[in-house]
């Protein structure tokens, strides 16, 4: 699976930007990190996680969540946790 995480930044920075799964349970089953990336002011940009879902997957609702933080886990800038959600069958 491909989880796609929109990001806009306010102003030219560069920022790393942390994707979480989140299981029917609410335990983290699945983080992917995008690091050192280059943002211009008003400019939206989407990076892609990838995400090998197990067969044997917990059936449910999956929360994604969404981190944006200074390069090499710096300071939190932004934060969304409740990004999307999707169900397993």
């Amino acid at each position: 699976m491909t989880i796609g995480a929109l990001v806009t930044s306010n102003s030219a920075s560069r920022a790393l930007v942390d994707v979480e799964v989140y299981g029917p349970t609410g335990a983290r089953v699945f983080q992917g990190v995008v690091d050192n990336q280059q943002f211009s002011a008003g400019q939206p940009r989407t990076l892609s996680v990838s995400w090998d879902v197990p067969s044997n997957a917990a059936v449910g609702t999956y929360t994604v969540k969404v981190g944006v933080f200074k390069v090499g886990w710096g300071i939190l800038f932004a934060w969304g946790d409740a990004a999307a959600h999707f169900t397993v069958y």
